[in-house]
């Protein structure tokens, strides 16, 4: 018995320009399939973080401010919603920053559930 292969349902894309003021981004957006259909939302916040971690509300007006500086924010993929039936079996998301190889996956969300609530946080260095 092979288990079964994962199953793509869409891509979604959240823009990181906030971090260019330091702002907190906090999103749902659309999953789209490959065929440009609206299949479900996945709600996505990105929070400026200080080198440790904590979030900060350093505002910052200009973003020429932040060149040579490292930026240090969280990515909370928190959950999707109205995943349809046919997908929503031991459902897991994975992403990636535009350009680096890397892929971060939050836990799966084990059973049949069409509003996943994963929860995962990772910091970031750049």
């Amino acid at each position: 018995w092979d288990p079964p292969e994962d199953s793509l349902i869409g891509k979604a894309h959240i823009y990181l320009e906030g971090l260019y003021y330091q702002l907190e981004t906090d999103r749902t957006t659309r999953i789209i399939d490959y065929k440009g259909k609206h299949e479900c939302q996945l709600r996505v916040q990105v929070i400026p973080t200080d080198s440790s971690g904590q979030p900060t509300d350093d505002f910052v007006d200009n973003p020429q401010e932040l060149i040579g500086t490292k930026l240090h924010f969280t990515v909370q993929v928190l959950y999707a919603e109205n995943i349809p039936e046919k997908y929503c079996y031991n459902t897991s998301c994975r992403y990636r920053f535009y350009n680096f190889p890397e892929v971060y996956e939050t836990k799966c969300c084990k059973g049949k559930n069409t509003q996943p609530l994963w929860n995962f946080e990772q910091q970031f260095s750049v």
